[in-house]
């Protein structure tokens, strides 16, 4: 086989290589992706389980004045994480 040909064919065969292993990377890569976006919302759940517990604790040794601002901190803090999940959601 000449040499032209022999590189012409290595390039043929390295092309077909690539689209193949480009769809099935393709297949796990949506997989992966998926599994960790379902791990996300279950982490996100539970830690938003546990500051509730957390919270709800916290009250128990708070005074009714404490209380009050205490509620302006989760407030606060509420509305940061929903303007970050809206800075999130619009980058996406």
């Amino acid at each position: 086989m000449r040499p032209k040909t022999k590189t012409i064919l290595f390039i043929l065969l390295s092309f077909a290589l690539g689209i193949f292993c480009g769809w099935f990377l393709k297949d796990q890569i949506a997989q992966v992706d998926s599994l960790l976006e379902i791990r996300r919302d279950v982490y996100r759940k539970q830690m938003f389980a546990m500051r509730d517990t957390t919270q709800m604790e916290i009250r128990k040794f708070l005074s009714a004045n404490q209380n009050k601002l205490f509620d302006g901190v989760i407030q606060e803090m509420n509305e940061r994480e929903a303007k970050k999940r809206n800075q999130e959601a619009t980058k996406k």
